[in-house]
């Protein structure tokens, strides 16, 4: 993994010329370790490794008990010549709608099944009850607004 680019490091592919500023990280998938647990929420940041994060997750997205699945799509697939559209259909086809949130408003928006301009999709499956939560949350006041 390349180690020495802050938010946007990522995974080093072979004879890459950052080979000397890498560090070893022990890769599993999220099958392996979830142990028969699911969470509700999942964020997937792993700049344009997606493709092979969703690979070895089969189990756990197609589990219902997971709710929300936040993915990082920005462009950063084709570095990996994965195709970030192709992921998002993945995503529909296992039930998942794409949304973005606004915090100031604490409402889910429905994207009507695009992705996220911003890069930042939010993938819910039953929204109605995840908004019923936001909306019986306690706000919590960042910098002047209830959020």
């Amino acid at each position: 993994m390349i180690a020495d680019q802050d938010t946007t490091n990522q995974v080093l592919l072979g004879g890459s010329r950052y080979a000397d500023k890498s560090v070893r990280v022990p890769v599993v998938t999220l099958d392996s370790t979830s142990q028969g647990k699911v969470p509700k929420l999942i964020k997937i940041d792993v700049e344009g490794f997606e493709t092979e994060v969703l690979a070895g997750a089969k189990a756990t997205l197609e589990n219902r008990e997971l709710s929300a699945l936040l993915m990082v799509l920005n462009g950063s697939g084709a570095h990996f010549r994965s195709d970030e559209d192709s992921l998002h259909r993945q995503m529909q086809t296992l039930g998942f709608r794409p949304y973005r949130y606004d915090p100031l408003a604490r409402r889910l928006i429905d994207l009507d099944g695009a992705r996220s301009a911003a890069g930042n999709t939010l993938y819910l499956r039953e929204p109605e009850a995840i908004q019923a939560v936001v909306r019986a949350s306690p706000g919590y006041p960042v910098l002047g607004a209830e959020v």
